[in-house]
């Protein structure tokens, strides 16, 4: 098998694309795709008062074959000529060697995409090592300058830009490109004898503003949590949280369980319950691949196929699952433009998960508690929650006391749990949905009739 002459010299995305692709023809292959990413990230990183700048680019092909219903995958970790000739190899000795898979139809159709671009923003590609390092700093030193009595302990921010190219034997020629900044900031303070420490994350598709104004911000929530009280007994109740708390819950416990992947290999809970209602009639989730600066914003998904927008619950009632092309084969449907990449794996998953917010205030959602509980920020051991049943379990770190429809004070940390399902019975949004690191877009969120305990 040899793909040229010059064994060793990179080739460009698309001369190893289709290179590749009608080498594997001659090699007897069915049909074949082949997936190539190049990303450029700048960093720098503050851990134990010491900056740490670097820089590093990263070039992937990943090729998949299919012998009849047999179907193979490998990746290279770079595009030289002898690494694509070895990677295609692979590939097709794996497909050989494989069992048949009844469900394989072929890999995507090509189809014209529906967002006129993807998210790149010439800024954030502009920026270089010194740029990030320098606005790295300025928030540990807006931390320093402000509250000198609190610590900044550790700092990222990072951005980077990515070019996709995917094409397939039957006719998908797919480019796109994105960047994105996300900045990582955690600060110690210390209440008598107890240490408190909580972080932000932020990511965005366009440059990140006010990175000082972040980082000040957080240093305020660190304070706002001193002469934290213990809850005394364990309590059910209603719980708001603020739009990155909503989206953590909802990632780990929601956004799987509408993977078609999921669903058919029998590890979602909402198996065969499309057209059922699942929720309040205040509950409204799409999915939107082609929101303007959506951070999971792309012209195609990760098998080329073009984003779209997606019901996935409209009043209360569950109207579709995310779809790859091979999962919504499998069904006699069409793919909802969801397909993502996990190595050689590709599967079902979210790109923009939009919940519909209200015209209430958050004060509104407040004003409604009798006795209950407001949480922030981000929660921590929420990956331990199951979403093959739709049980939440987390501990809210930064939450307070709502008495009366009034916060009134800090809590120490609670362990929080529930089942998302039953809490979905009498759910309530208020404001705007509002941009988090995970690409799921809340408002504020209320779920009636969780149960929280003291941690520790």
């Amino acid at each position: 098998m040899v793909l040229a002459a010059g064994v060793g010299m990179a080739l460009s995305p698309e001369e190893a694309a289709r290179t590749l692709l009608n080498t594997a023809l001659r090699e007897g292959v069915d049909e074949a795709e082949v997936y190539i990413i190049r990303a450029r990230a700048r960093a720098a990183a503050i851990e134990g008062g010491r900056l740490r700048p670097s820089s590093r680019e990263v070039a992937e092909a990943v090729v998949r074959v299919s012998i009849g219903k047999r179907v193979g995958a490998a990746r290279a970790t770079s595009l030289s000529r002898d690494s694509l000739e070895s990677v295609l190899r692979a590939a097709i000795s794996i497909a050989r060697s494989s069992e048949e898979d009844p469900h394989w139809s072929g890999f995507a159709d090509p189809g014209r995409p529906v967002a006129g671009r993807g998210a790149y923003d010439e800024d954030v590609a502009a920026l270089g090592v010194g740029d990030v390092a320098r606005r790295c700093l300025a928030m540990v030193d807006a931390v320093k300058r402000e509250h000198p009595d609190l610590n900044p302990f550790e700092a990222h921010l990072e951005a980077s830009t990515w070019e996709r190219y995917v094409c397939n034997t039957r006719g998908v020629e797919a480019e796109d490109r994105g960047t994105v900044e996300g900045a990582f900031l955690a600060i110690k303070g210390r209440d008598g004898a107890r240490e408190i420490s909580i972080y932000e994350h932020e990511e965005s598709t366009k440059m990140l503003e006010d990175l000082e104004g972040m980082a000040l911000d957080l240093a305020d929530r660190v304070k706002r949590l001193y002469g934290a009280r213990k809850l005394e007994k364990p309590i059910r109740c209603d719980v708001v949280f603020s739009p990155k708390t909503a989206a953590a819950i909802l990632y780990f416990v929601f956004s799987r369980a509408i993977s078609a992947t999921n669903v058919q290999e029998g590890r979602s809970p909402l198996a065969g319950r499309l057209g059922e209602r699942i929720g309040s009639g205040e509950l409204t989730i799409l999915d939107d691949g082609t929101m303007e600066w959506g951070l999971s914003t792309s012209r195609y998904d990760d098998e080329g196929v073009p984003r779209r927008v997606t019901r996935v619950v409209e009043g209360g009632v569950l109207k579709s699952f995310l779809y790859d092309t091979y999962s919504a084969r499998r069904e006699g449907r069409e793919s909802t433009g969801n397909a993502t990449r996990m190595g050689v794996t590709v599967l079902a998953h979210h790109s923009n998960l939009v919940v519909k917010g209200s015209e209430r205030k958050l004060d509104d959602l407040l004003a409604a508690i009798d006795e209950g509980v407001y949480a922030v920020g981000h929660p921590l051991n929420v990956h331990s929650s199951n979403y093959i049943t739709g049980e939440i379990n987390a501990v809210l770190y930064e939450v307070y006391y709502v008495r009366k429809g009034s916060i009134e004070h800090p809590l120490m940390p609670l362990n929080l749990t529930g089942n998302i399902y039953e809490a979905f019975k009498g759910v309530k949004t208020a404001e705007k949905p509002r941009r988090t690191p995970v690409a799921i877009y809340a408002p504020y969120v209320l779920l009636p009739q969780v149960s929280l305990v003291h941690s520790g």
